[in-house]
């Protein structure tokens, strides 16, 4: 007898298994998606709280998983932020999709810019918003900085009349060639010069970096194809510059020893060349740009007022390099935050679809073993149910019922995965053909409780629905309304509808224990119960399943109750 005891134990146990290691691999897949994204990951309800996240937004909120759990999502953020915040939540629910930027605020007081997006996903028959942050603070800082720049810019072309004229052309040419140009030429009227030219800097480009040449007026072809780039080892006063840091001036190439023998020097003599400069382009960060030089044809030293209107000049020229890297670095990170906001999207949609597709598989594949439990108990109890003791039958019929109720689970669980796993047949369904059915198949339920049925048709009435979905639907509310109805004296359910704008509005009302408000939104939830099983039998499912059927028919489903005085479910479907 004893053998046989833990024979039956043991069976179930290792039956139990693989359905409790389903669902920790599950757990542990969706986890692993989420805390391998780059960015923050959130899941909000319909009232803005957290309902899932990964560690990257503990990490950088600074809020503990705890704390976060307690908190709405308007609270990592000012008040001056929350409102917007709270329109694009909204949204999102409303539309489906919705983004902004906003400050993120931390537990520390910091404020993080981020980009951030939310899309509307259903799951357990229940709205979602799911979304993802990006940190933008790079692109910010950028625009900030170029912001800034176009300030001090225009600032300093104030201080002087001299360069107002060129300013302006700086300040509203479009064309980035022509902005050198005009920096170029002004560089000749300023320095009374015979060519000039303006050259970027690539600090990759070997030890030191290299200059390119950007423009120029009055090179010969053979001279500016020499200088188009020039190294910090060139002999001519650009390499001196570079290598140095400093302005480089050569008052006479004949007689400058740095020069003598170089090939820069031939080039120099080949282009008619006696005299030049070459002044470094700072960002006001002291990074060097580029360089801005000045070639005489005749031996020439500048004077220190000379240099001193080229130094304003060569602060607009190196504002202007800056600003264009600033904008080429912003057009780079929106294209590739996109392009990562789009992946991710993507990768999340497929990982929802998975999930899906697992739990559907594993409720499925569950059911074969579940089967054998229970066909194998029954032949225990039909054989040796005579040689069984107390505790043995006690088992045997608790291994029975468990079997049971796991098998009423499985199948729920499969249905509501089957939701979202089928594409559904949709066409003009009868609501009172469909709720007549339902009492029918529950007629001996309703027999045993005694309830009082009420129908409130108007007339004919029709759905545009899915036959099969809408039955689904109706089973599970009038079975909840029997159920929670039953203790009522009598027990009464009004089952009605009527035709809104387009819309038909269903209800499902009984007089049964009621739901406090505060669990309006949690009963549709999957395996929310708000009673024990020996209370109330049943597994949580039905009601997440009847808002997954309802929003995949594009209707909206709630409930109207308080403790105490039933509950109404209210539907609203396409007609």
């Amino acid at each position: 007898m004893k053998l046989v005891e833990n024979g039956v134990r043991e069976s179930a146990m290792s039956e139990g298994e693989p359905a409790e290691a389903a669902l920790r691999q599950e757990k542990q897949f969706s986890d692993d998606i989420i805390n391998s994204l780059p960015g923050i990951f959130y899941m909000l309800d319909t009232d803005g709280r957290y309902v899932h996240w990964n560690q990257r937004l503990c990490e950088v909120s600074g809020y503990r998983a705890e704390e976060l759990a307690r908190m709405r999502m308007f609270q990592l953020f000012g008040d001056d932020t929350a409102p917007l915040l709270l329109e694009r939540i909204e949204e999102v629910f409303r539309t489906g999709e919705s983004e902004m930027e906003a400050p993120l605020l931390t537990k520390d007081g910091r404020c993080i810019p981020y980009r951030f997006t939310g899309r509307r996903t259903t799951i357990g028959g229940r709205s979602y918003l799911v979304g993802l942050g990006i940190d933008i603070s790079q692109r910010k800082a950028a625009e900030a900085q170029v912001e800034r720049l176009n300030r001090e810019r225009t600032a300093e072309l104030a201080e002087t009349k001299l360069l107002q004229s060129i300013s302006a052309a700086l300040i509203h040419q479009d064309h980035v060639e022509g902005l050198y140009q005009e920096i170029i030429d002004a560089a000749v009227a300023i320095m009374g010069s015979d060519c000039a030219s303006m050259q970027v800097l690539y600090p990759e480009r070997g030890e030191g970096g290299e200059l390119r040449l950007l423009a120029h007026r009055g090179f010969s072809p053979e001279a500016a194809k020499f200088w188009e780039w020039v190294r910090a080892d060139s002999r001519t006063t650009c390499g001196i510059a570079l290598g140095t840091g400093r302005r480089a001036v050569a008052p006479d190439t004949e007689n400058c020893h740095s020069m003598a023998g170089s090939e820069d020097l031939a080039t120099a003599q080949q282009s008619g060349i006696r005299a030049m400069q070459s002044t470094p382009l700072v960002s006001r960060g002291g990074r060097m740009l580029g360089m801005i030089s000045t070639h005489w044809r005749h031996p020439h030293q500048p004077s220190e007022q000379d240099f001193r209107l080229l130094d304003i000049l060569a602060r607009q020229a190196a504002d202007l390099l800056e600003r264009r890297q600033a904008e080429a670095q912003i057009q780079l990170l929106n294209a590739t935050l996109e392009e990562r906001v789009r992946e991710r999207t993507a990768e999340l949609e497929a990982a929802n679809r998975e999930l899906e597709g697992f739990t559907y598989a594993a409720s499925h594949d569950m059911r074969a073993p579940l089967g054998r439990i229970n066909s194998f108990s029954t032949l225990l109890s039909d054989k040796y149910r005579d040689r069984l003791d107390g505790d043995g039958l006690l088992f045997l019929d608790l291994i029975r019922q468990n079997a049971t109720r796991l098998n009423i689970l499985v199948e729920d669980l499969l249905a509501h995965a089957q939701i979202g796993q089928h594409n559904w047949d949709m066409r003009p369904t009868g609501v009172e053909g469909a709720v007549k059915v339902i009492l029918h198949e529950r007629s001996e339920d309703i027999r045993q409780s005694g309830a009082d049925i009420r129908l409130d048709f108007p007339g004919p009435m029709s759905v545009n629905s899915n036959p099969t979905a809408l039955h689904q639907i109706l089973r599970n509310l009038v079975d909840n309304a029997l159920k929670y109805s039953r203790q009522a004296q009598p027990p009464v359910i009004d089952i009605g509808g009527r035709v809104e704008q387009e819309r038909c509005l269903l209800w499902v009302r009984d007089n049964g224990i009621g739901i406090d408000p505060v669990y309006h939104e949690k009963i549709f939830q999957i395996f929310q119960r708000l009673h024990t099983y020996s209370e109330y039998p049943g597994n949580g499912i039905g009601l997440a399943l009847v808002r997954k059927a309802v929003e995949r028919l594009n209707g909206r489903v709630r409930v109207e109750s308080e403790p105490g005085r039933g509950a109404t479910f209210l539907l609203e479907l396409p007609v």
